[in-house]
């Protein structure tokens, strides 16, 4: 009995490493696209552009409730279907039967300025 009891211990302390280590990752998304599409770069670009918007200005924590509760937002074509199964974002375009795209969402981060490269020579003869 006191076996099963610290099996079940450690069992749970477990599964909650697991989901600590899960939150601090980024969203998983599965994209499967049209078989007659040929733009995949255009709407891979469109739901990455979508996500940022959503999440703009939110704690990484609150990221995936967030896209739980405005799934239907990634579906901005009308061909386009968005669900949720084991933990990722599944959005299929058409007859979802073309190529396949695995990833996880990318936050964008504040625009920064663009670094102009400088040389110490070409200051001195200028």
């Amino acid at each position: 009995m006191k076996k099963t009891m610290l099996l079940m211990i450690v069992w749970a302390m477990l599964l909650q490493g697991m989901v600590s280590l899960k939150a601090d990752s980024n969203l998983e998304y599965v994209l499967s696209f049209d078989s007659h599409t040929k733009d995949t770069y255009i709407v891979k670009k469109e739901i990455q552009d979508i996500y940022n918007e959503l999440v703009y200005g939110i704690q990484k924590e609150s990221h995936t409730a967030l896209v739980l509760q405005n799934k239907a937002y990634f579906a901005y074509k009308e061909d386009i279907k968005v669900a949720w199964r084991k933990g990722k974002l599944h959005i299929k375009e058409g007859d979802g039967k073309g190529g396949k795209v695995y990833g996880e969402f990318r936050e964008e981060s504040m625009c920064m300025a663009e670094v102009k490269p400088r040389s110490l020579f070409l200051e001195l003869f200028d």
